[in-house]
């Protein structure tokens, strides 16, 4: 079997929520809420994984960053040559804000893919990971 998200066109066609490959032999459509069916709203869904990928290793060093008692331990090791674990402040913040400026851009290229395909802006309001994108964005 197959575990690819690439599927070929007849594949895609025969989910109820796409008529298969547009412009391309495969593409990626395993639900509703991920389906990219032609080249651009490939490209929008890459970058939009992307910037979510790119943020975890962020989110770890973030919680890092304030884990005073683990910074001031470090502190007294030899890696103080190489990191001041002595203020991270500036290090939580920067990472704050690109954090920030990353899960804009993740929920902007979903947004925009999902404006692109038939009425799929409505999963933006009527499917869970649409509410919970909304929701995440406005408390951001």
């Amino acid at each position: 079997e197959n575990i690819s998200p690439l599927k070929r066109s007849a594949q895609v066609a025969e989910m109820p929520w796409s008529n298969g490959c547009q412009g391309i032999d495969t593409c990626i459509c395993p639900r509703e809420t991920i389906c990219a069916d032609d080249l651009l709203s490939m490209i929008f869904l890459t970058i939009a994984r992307c910037s979510a990928w790119f943020d975890y290793p962020l989110y770890m060093l973030m919680f890092l960053s304030k884990a005073n008692n683990l910074n001031h331990a470090l502190q007294r090791t030899a890696l103080r040559v190489f990191v001041n674990f002595s203020d991270q402040h500036k290090v939580h913040s920067l990472f704050g804000v690109i954090v920030a400026i990353e899960s804009t851009s993740h929920a902007f290229f979903h947004t925009l893919r999902w404006a692109r395909r038939k009425n799929d802006i409505q999963l933006l309001w009527m499917s869970k990971t649409g509410v919970t994108g909304m929701i995440a964005m406005i408390f951001l």
